[in-house]
């Protein structure tokens, strides 16, 4: 191999790298949803899509996703989590594409922030129901409209996201929340993150004794409760 740095950039080809974030979201009834994007230009236009695109020579991955999400659908802040990198040959048209994915949470308070902008024509939120067994293994429909096939490979990147969040329900379940909750968006948002209904005072207990939730009072008849700080 030469080790001769402008014969190196000339002798192999360099893939564009872009950036794709996977938003989620506790909706109404709190469903677990996904913030997508309807592309306004080819390729897949007029297709829904993850928020996202092209890394710029001067910022990060991280840097572009955050950009690419505000950019698309005005949301800005989040905290970006690496999901993993997709990179199978054919799976952009426009060339040789690699992307780095992200999951990043919307508390509930946030969750009407979000709308379309850019070269994105819409953006909306798509309750997440699960189908086991199916390829993609979820259906995303909202008030009779399905969502149909998801451009680029973008269906596997939600695949993805489920089965972290449901391995690591804990962190997740709580980044859905604001910082007070009651006791029944608490329960809502596990039972969003792992599929599953669950028993609310079991999991209130659980929590509780795992330090990872405490007591902040009442309201309308129900308990508050925040997360509980971090042990040193």
């Amino acid at each position: 191999m030469s080790t001769d740095d402008n014969s190196t950039k000339n002798e192999y080809p360099r893939p564009y790298l872009t950036a794709d974030v996977i938003a989620l979201g506790l909706g109404e009834g709190g469903d677990l949803s996904v913030l997508l994007i309807k592309r306004g230009r080819d390729p897949y236009k007029d297709h829904w899509a993850i928020p996202g695109g092209f890394c710029e020579p001067h910022e990060s991955v991280e840097e572009a996703g955050a950009r690419e999400l505000e950019e698309e659908t005005e949301l800005s802040g989040l905290l970006l989590e690496q999901l993993g990198v997709y990179s199978t040959p054919g799976r952009d048209p426009r060339g040789w594409v690699v992307s780095v994915a992200f999951i990043g949470l919307v508390p509930s308070h946030r969750f009407g922030e979000a709308r379309g902008s850019d070269d994105a024509s819409d953006a909306k939120w798509w309750p997440i129901a699960r189908r086991p067994g199916q390829t993609p293994p979820f259906e995303l429909q909202r008030d009779g409209e399905k969502t149909g096939p998801l451009a680029f490979d973008h269906d596997q990147m939600i695949a993805a996201a489920l089965k972290r969040i449901h391995k690591e329900s804990d962190r997740y379940a709580l980044g859905l929340l604001p910082e007070q909750f009651t006791e029944t968006s608490l329960r809502e948002a596990f039972e969003a993150v792992l599929g599953e209904p669950l028993e609310k005072e079991v999991l209130i207990r659980v929590l509780t004794e795992r330090k990872l939730i405490q007591g902040a009072g009442e309201v309308a008849g129900e308990r508050l409760f925040t997360r509980a700080p971090a042990s040193s």
